[in-house]
């Protein structure tokens, strides 16, 4: 069920015209930074969005001007996800899938704490506040050994399904955002 639905999405992502795509990441974008979370917090956890995905470079770089700490995660084989500090996306390569992360995985490691923002990738969201990802777990696995708050989810409206089958371990959001609505899930 979890792979017919991410083949959907993805596919429905893949072939979103451009200028569509950009209207739509500019209104999520709008919506994100200026909110309170976003407003308030001095220290953002988020993936760095490549292929279809809602863009986050846009967001790491207004965060970067309002002198907010950004975190970006080193991912490893074993499933192995870390989070360090960027301050410039020139720290960042291309990796075999495609993402870009910090060529220096020596970094240090940076722990969420519950006044920090974390930007959470999927493929498909609900309005239960459950995600489906790209398959491999790493998110599952991170938030099963950090308790992190303030999880974000950015879509597009046709990411958030009536049921994403979520499992026990599969951990929610807090809030999604998408191009015309934010969902606070209770």
């Amino acid at each position: 069920m979890k792979k017919n639905l991410r083949d959907e999405i993805l596919g429905r992502r893949k072939i979103l015209d451009k200028e569509e795509k950009k209207h739509k990441d500019k209104k999520i974008y709008k919506t994100l930074v200026n909110s309170s979370l976003y407003k308030k917090c001095d220290n953002i956890f988020t993936y760095i969005s490549f292929g279809g995905e809602v863009d986050t470079k846009e967001i790491i770089e207004k965060a970067f001007l309002d002198g907010k700490n950004v975190y970006v995660p080193v991912t490893k084989a074993d499933g192995f996800m870390k989070f360090v500090q960027i301050e410039d996306f020139s720290e960042l390569e291309k990796t075999p899938f495609g993402t870009l992360e910090p060529f220096d995985d020596n970094l240090k490691e940076e722990i969420p704490r519950d006044d920090y923002l974390f930007i959470v990738p999927g493929v498909a969201f609900d309005r239960n506040g459950n995600r489906v990802g790209y398959g491999k777990g790493y998110y599952d696995r991170y938030f099963y050994n950090h308790e992190v708050f303030n999880k974000i989810g950015l879509a597009y409206d046709f990411q958030i399904k009536e049921d994403v089958f979520a499992m026990d371990w599969d951990e929610k959001v807090d809030i999604i955002i998408t191009e015309t609505e934010t969902i606070r899930i209770s």
